[in-house]
């Protein structure tokens, strides 16, 4: 069955956002993007000597609290396992918060709906097909006939999905995975006696014996050792590692966007210093086409210019490479889930428009009914993008877009700027003109429907480049989720979960909330593998000694030591993808009522974020509270504004 977005966004359990599960990734840990990450499988190393303040022991040290992390936690607790997990913000979940719905079949609920039953060969030709049967199916098989299974643990474990999406699919409510998944299953781990030790990052990874050996860092600086017999690497991928973009093949890996920032390839960095093998050169990138200083978003939208980025990537532009020869129709450019893989084999691409199209995208492109889904139109104000477009051609802060009177200056700009060659440039332009004035794309077959009169001064040239939302696999791993060395034999005692490990997407991701179940499966796989691993030698119990330093965050806003009773509004902050302003009430001389406004964060990510903050604002009486993992710019910004009223209020 193909599973349209579109569909997806009319179930009764969604709210426009994140396709379900493409934001599941876990949380990050270890290196940071300007480390060097080890150049082959098990080279050599100069080992770092460290002294701890405290040692644990466990059965198994989780390394990375996103979905599957918490998932492979609560399952291996309630095998009996002593497990300890650790996540480098304050929270778990990173930015599986704003994930809408998950993939199942047969699951109870379902059925309880009258839902009919599905067999695993009414999904598994189309996805093998989709991956040109490069995926393992025995791993594939395995993830689909469990899928309803796991739904029904989710259920029982206090989560909530809601039935009735289609034959395939649930939905969490309308709170999304924060509220559904995050805080129910972060509550049951707790319950169960695991050990969650947040801003906590694991810094390294070694092996004594059949020990697996975690080191991690706390906020203050403290270094704590876990001594494990298995360790799960659940770090979330690495969209913002750009030695593994480059060598993954993102050419201009430094001029990506990082629509989740942080997530740095810590599990790939440890699982090539133990021995594991990777697919890095092979593995499944997701990307959008967006232009230099986007922050990012869903779709690598450009904040409230969004009109902008839709448009440089419509299908009535046209795209040339470093070579000035146009090279697609340019409707990949629309499509959701592979509209960046047109980048990737190219050292550049270039969107060229004239004015007609600018004009046309502004006023009908940020609707749903024109192709260019998840443009974001809720966000849409046509003076705003008309005043930063006209300020990115004329300022050019980038160097990177032209715009010119006539197709024969900006083709010379063009070759100035880079290296093009301009008669190379113009014959291409002038004949994809002829092809828009006849009607026919004799090259690529674009749609009549998109081959709009390119003859409208003034005409626009802007270099596209990557925005990067998500990674899949690279670390090789069996169906137990065990990690491969070179020889495809298990590590003994070493798995990897979620988008680290999951590779059943060697292409592309096929979407509709695969990768959230994906997530969930390969978690509560591992908890299942390493129970039946380490068997009746387990401890049962997390053994401690010497750990009681706090993790200590340090922070930098000013806090009044005495406030005026009123009302006070702050100035505007940035955040991640606009201007947030604080209004902070005071009342007998603490703060009461804490409330934002902002035009441009994502509801389901930065929204739950900063309503979370100003709920621990106000039980702290104090704005230095701890950032929400995955919305960390967001908060940051928020933080910014509540402390611009405080300094309002301060007696």
């Amino acid at each position: 069955m193909e599973f349209d977005r579109r569909d997806f966004l009319k179930g009764a359990a969604v709210v426009g956002g994140v396709v379900g599960g493409v934001a599941a990734v876990s949380s990050l840990t270890a290196c940071s993007p300007d480390e060097e990450a080890p150049a082959a499988n098990g080279s050599e190393e100069t080992e770092v000597a460290y002294t701890p303040v405290g040692t644990y022991e466990a059965d198994l040290c989780v390394v990375g609290t996103g979905m599957s992390g918490l998932a492979a936690t609560v399952q291996a607790l309630q095998e009996g396992l002593a497990v300890v997990s650790l996540e480098q913000t304050g929270y778990p979940g990173a930015a599986a918060y704003g994930v809408e719905g998950i993939f199942t079949v047969n699951s109870k609920a379902q059925q309880a709906e009258g839902v009919p039953t599905v067999l695993p060969s009414q999904i598994t030709p189309e996805e093998q097909e989709y991956e040109h049967f490069r995926t393992d199916g025995t791993k594939l098989l395995d993830f689909i006939t469990h899928s309803g299974e796991n739904v029904d643990w989710l259920i029982e474990n206090g989560c909530t999905l809601l039935p009735g999406m289609d034959d395939q699919h649930m939905g969490y409510t309308a709170d999304r995975q924060k509220a559904c998944y995050i805080t129910p299953m972060y509550e049951k781990a707790k319950a169960l006696g695991g050990e969650v030790l947040v801003n906590t990052k694991a810094i390294d990874l070694k092996r004594e014996g059949e020990t697996w050996q975690v080191f991690a860092e706390k906020k203050n600086g403290d270094v704590i050792q876990i001594n494990a017999k298995a360790v799960l690497l659940s770090t979330g991928g690495y969209t913002d590692n750009n030695d593994y973009l480059r060598e993954s093949g993102i050419y201009k890996a430094e001029d990506t966007i990082r629509m989740i920032p942080g997530i740095n390839g810590d599990g790939l960095t440890f699982a090539r210093k133990v021995g594991g093998d990777d697919f890095l050169k092979g593995a499944s990138v997701q990307l959008f086409a967006s232009l230099r200083g986007a922050p990012g978003g869903e779709a690598g939208t450009f904040g409230n210019a969004n009109a902008m980025v839709v448009n440089c990537r419509s299908a009535n532009t046209m795209w040339v490479n470093e070579n000035a020869e146009r090279f697609c129709s340019e409707v990949g450019g629309m499509m959701f889930m592979t509209r960046g893989n047109v980048l990737i084999p190219h050292k550049a691409v270039y969107s060229i428009f004239d004015a007609a199209i600018w004009e046309k995208n502004l006023a009908s492109g940020l609707s749903d009914d024109t192709g260019y889904f998840l443009a974001m139109h809720w966000q849409y104000d046509e003076a705003k993008c008309r005043e930063e477009f006209e300020q990115r051609f004329s300022e050019n802060p980038y160097g990177d877009a032209f715009k010119a009177d006539t197709i024969e200056d900006l083709c010379q700009q063009a070759a100035d700027a880079f290296g093009l060659d301009s008669a190379t440039l113009l014959a291409n332009v002038q004949a994809y003109q002829a092809m828009c004035r006849d009607g026919l794309d004799s090259d690529y077959g674009k749609p009549v429907d998109y081959l709009m009169d390119f003859s409208n001064p003034p005409f626009y040239l802007v270099e596209l480049v990557p925005a990067v939302m998500n990674t899949y696999g690279a670390i090789c791993t069996s169906k137990k989720y065990e990690v491969f060395d070179a020889d495809r034999n298990p590590i003994p005692g070493l798995y990897s979960a979620g988008t680290d490990g999951v590779d059943i997407w060697k292409l592309g991701y096929k979407g509709g909330g695969h990768c959230s179940a994906s997530n969930l499966h390969s978690g509560r796989t591992v908890g299942k593998s390493a129970a039946a691993y380490i068997g009746d030698q387990k401890l049962g119990a997390v053994k401690k000694e010497g750990d009681t330093s706090p993790s200590v965050v340090e922070y930098s806003y000013d806090m009044p030591s005495s406030l005026k009773d009123g009302t006070y509004t702050s100035d505007p902050m940035p955040g991640m993808f606009g201007d947030i302003v604080a209004t902070v009430v005071v009342s007998g001389g603490k703060i009461t009522e804490v409330s934002e406004t902002n035009d441009l964060e994502t509801e389901y990510i930065g929204g739950y974020a900063m309503d979370d903050l100003a709920k621990a604002i106000v039980a702290a009486q104090d704005v230095n509270v701890d950032a929400v993992a995955g919305a960390t710019a967001t908060c940051n910004g928020f933080r910014r504004a509540v402390e611009s009223a405080l300094k309002k209020a301060a007696g």
